[in-house]
């Protein structure tokens, strides 16, 4: 279906339905076979067919996709290739530390600033128990 996408169109899409919209070139919405509502931009580079997803229906508004897929077109119009981009960029925050959680980055993962502040604040002696903790930890494994 072709036509301007607007929350009463989007809430009349029934499962495997696409709506392109008549305003931005490449914008489109879709209703997955779950139910869920996805907002995304199709382009071309190079002669391939790309897609990239803009956001959840809920999330983000359709006046708010239709935005953002006007910026990623424009940078679609300055040779750039968006998708690629974004595959690059989350590659490059797994690289930087295996050890987070997929969906997080680097900055945002508790466990890698954890080990930040523990090894900036860290002292150059070993810290001492008290006998106590020793003894507890003795016993407790």
């Amino acid at each position: 279906m072709r036509g301007k996408i607007t929350k009463t169109r989007v809430d009349a899409l029934r499962p495997g339905d696409v709506l392109a919209d008549s305003e931005v070139k490449g914008f489109v919405v879709r209703r997955l076979p779950s139910g869920a509502i996805s907002y995304g931009l199709r382009y071309r580079v190079a002669g391939r067919q790309r897609s990239l997803a803009l956001g959840l229906h809920g999330r983000i508004t359709p006046h708010g996709a239709r935005k953002l897929a006007k910026k990623k077109a424009g940078e679609v119009a300055d040779d750039r290739d968006p998708a690629r981009e974004r595959q690059a960029e989350q590659a490059q925050a797994k690289a930087a530390s295996p050890l987070c959680p997929p969906r997080l980055t680097h900055l945002d993962c508790r466990a890698c600033l954890l080990r930040r502040i523990v090894t900036s604040c860290s002292p150059t002696k070993p810290l001492r128990r008290s006998a106590q903790a020793s003894q507890r930890a003795a016993t407790h494994g």
